[in-house]
């Protein structure tokens, strides 16, 4: 299992070799080692990151590496994660971050390409932007105030102490089941990208109106998929299936049923099934089932899906 919890001084040669084995400068780790994390596994450092706080509501991520033998396993994601809400902790809104090899991943989790020009002065005096990092190196931003950022807009509820009731606050504002599931569940998450909630809309209403999957149930396991998803084709499938495998038997438990058409007694294809949904108020019921869903998928991401099944599908060369 691995372990994830804030560096000390004693980690510091620990870190800096793990740095230099990924190539990445190690300078400044002892002035900043309060700001890093660090995995274990079985008691061994695995990885580490963390971030320079600039003052003026900004900060720098910086040395972000897992060891090769220890990548493929989600550490790098769960690093991150933990990175952000201690970076929001510390009063960070904005983070930037400058990287030669790593673009398309951090374009992942929501960073976006600007100039170096626009740089403000809190991130240009950092001696990772005057002196370590080359001026080829792109520099990248992501907001990381809460309610803020891709997925949502400073008007919409952003808390992620309460998910469940982020959720339905989203659902009452006017977002589908699978949608309002979806942003609650990244919100939590610290996950932002201006695909969500897009990508959850089909999914709603039982796929389109099709009897399918409950809309509520949908958003939860995209949102799973962000946690536990792959960014690579070697990487494994396993934990992020056992997740939704949970999921949908716990949410199947709670609800008596999976399926939108059953949860409900009407199918929404119809005519006659919308006016039963309307004149029986139905949208109270789905309330609760995208309420249920968040709680479930917010479960299961904070690490309570840690325990894995067999690995039936290994990635190649496992």
């Amino acid at each position: 299992m691995v372990n994830i919890r804030t560096a000390t001084i004693s980690d510091i040669p620990a870190i800096e070799s793990v740095l230099l084995a990924s190539q990445l400068p190690s300078d400044g780790v002892k002035e900043h080692v309060a700001n890093f994390l660090v995995a274990e596994d079985e008691g061994k450092l695995a990885g580490v990151g963390g971030f320079e706080n600039c003052g003026a509501g900004v900060g720098l991520l910086r040395s972000f590496a897992v060891l090769p033998e220890q990548r493929n396993r989600g550490i790098a994601k769960q690093l991150y994660q933990q990175v952000i809400t201690h970076a929001r902790r510390s009063g960070i809104s904005g983070l930037y971050l400058l990287t030669t090899t790593a673009q398309g991943y951090f374009a992942k989790l929501g960073f976006a390409s600007i100039a170096r020009a626009r740089a403000p002065e809190a991130i240009r005096n950092t001696q990772q932007f005057r002196e370590l990092c080359p001026d080829s190196a792109a520099l990248m931003f992501r907001s990381v105030a809460a309610g803020c950022g891709g997925c949502a807009t400073a008007s919409e509820p952003s808390s992620t102490a309460d998910p469940e009731g982020s959720s339905k606050a989203l659902f009452d504002s006017g977002y589908y089941c699978a949608e309002a599931v979806l942003l609650a569940v990244a919100k939590h998450n610290g996950i932002e990208s201006p695909l969500i909630p897009a990508i959850a809309t089909g999914f709603c209403s039982g796929l389109s109106r099709t009897s399918g999957m409950c809309g509520a149930l949908t958003g939860g396991i995209l949102g799973l998929n962000l946690v536990y998803g792959r960014d690579r084709e070697v990487e494994s499938v396993e934990q992020n299936y056992f997740a939704v495998q949970r999921l949908v038997a716990e949410f199947g438990a709670a609800c008596g049923s999976t399926k939108c058409s059953e949860l409900l007694g009407c199918d929404l294809g119809t005519p006659e099934g919308q006016q039963t949904f309307r004149e029986n108020k139905l949208h109270e019921r789905c309330r609760e089932y995208t309420a249920i869903a968040t709680k479930i998928a917010v479960s299961l991401s904070d690490g309570k899906a840690q325990e894995k099944a067999p690995d039936l599908f290994p990635a190649p060369g496992k």
